[in-house]
């Protein structure tokens, strides 16, 4: 995937863990389900700083939320391998951009 972010409908599965980094920034992490390329998928969420603000309001197990997200990929464990993808929350969903006629 790109480093373009999608408008996604995530349905929580599980309860947000709750936590903040060395510098005091929040930090937001739970596992949900989306539809991708028409199957079923479940995915660990985090948001992290302002996103994470953004969205604390919104989380309660079995939820479904709509968020703005990037698809990344974590650390692996060997040298060069890819880790599991994951989504990390960017805002809000924003409107599909009107192509210029």
């Amino acid at each position: 995937m790109s480093n373009r972010a999608y408008n996604l409908k995530i349905k929580q599965t599980t309860t947000a863990d709750r936590s903040e980094n060395a510098k005091g920034t929040p930090k937001i992490k739970f596992r949900g389900e989306l539809m991708l390329r028409g199957q079923l998928r479940t995915r660990t969420v985090v948001a992290q700083g302002k996103a994470a603000e953004l969205i604390s309001g919104m989380l309660r197990k079995g939820n479904n939320l709509e968020l703005r997200c990037l698809f990344e990929n974590a650390p692996g464990t060997e040298e060069g391998k890819r880790g599991g993808e994951f989504l990390s929350v960017v805002g809000l969903p924003q409107p599909k951009e009107q192509k210029a006629a």
